[in-house]
């Protein structure tokens, strides 16, 4: 991967989570040009970007970090916080059935006495299972996968009475989601398992 390449990826993938533009549906391409990439005061950092990774290694650190902090400039990309940010993803995917059933247990032990209730929207507000996000006592891995399961999204975009935390949540996992497979049924065992679900 060359530095044009790099900025090319960075720049679809910005696209993707900042805009209606679709990753996917494109193929990652997006109207750069070798000249507005020549114009960039920040060449350097993708030239440097480009040196440490492999092109699938790429799109995990900007996808990691974009999915993080939307706002993540391409200087930032060698700081601590978001190579730490790509180490804690890649751990994450690497063991998302494990982390899937931890998060569960976890929601479980905190409050043990309705399952359903976590999903609950009282008076438009949020239910507990969006403030255990929020508040990163889950992963938004978890959540999504919740969601696959159980679909409970649809009722959140209808119900909760939020027009700034919630859309902007939900755009986030849209953008996100295409990003990490999990395996359904597995995380249907997985769920069945902690609720003690035959």
């Amino acid at each position: 991967m060359n530095e044009f390449e790099c900025y090319s990826t960075y720049t679809a993938l910005k696209l993707h989570f900042t805009s209606d533009y679709d990753y996917f549906k494109y193929n990652g391409k997006c109207n750069v040009t070798l000249d507005s990439f020549n114009k960039r005061k920040e060449r350097f950092f993708f030239k440097k970007l480009s040196r440490e990774y492999n092109s699938k290694e790429l799109i995990d650190f900007l996808v990691s970090n974009f999915s993080k902090d939307i706002n993540m400039w391409i200087g930032d990309a060698f700081g601590e916080r978001c190579v730490s940010t790509y180490r804690e993803w890649k751990k994450r995917i690497e063991s998302l059935q494990y982390n899937f059933r931890s998060d569960c247990a976890s929601i479980m032990d905190d409050d043990p006495k309705n399952f359903d209730s976590l999903f609950e929207i009282i008076d438009g507000q949020h239910p507990p299972i969006f403030r255990y996000v929020l508040s990163k006592k889950i992963n938004i891995e978890t959540f999504i996968m919740l969601d696959d399961i159980l679909n409970f999204v649809p009722k959140f975009n209808k119900e909760l009475q939020d027009a700034i935390v919630w859309p902007d949540y939900f755009k986030m996992c849209t953008k996100y989601k295409p990003f990490f497979n999990h395996d359904l049924n597995d995380s249907k065992k997985t769920l069945k398992k902690v609720l003690e679900i035959q």
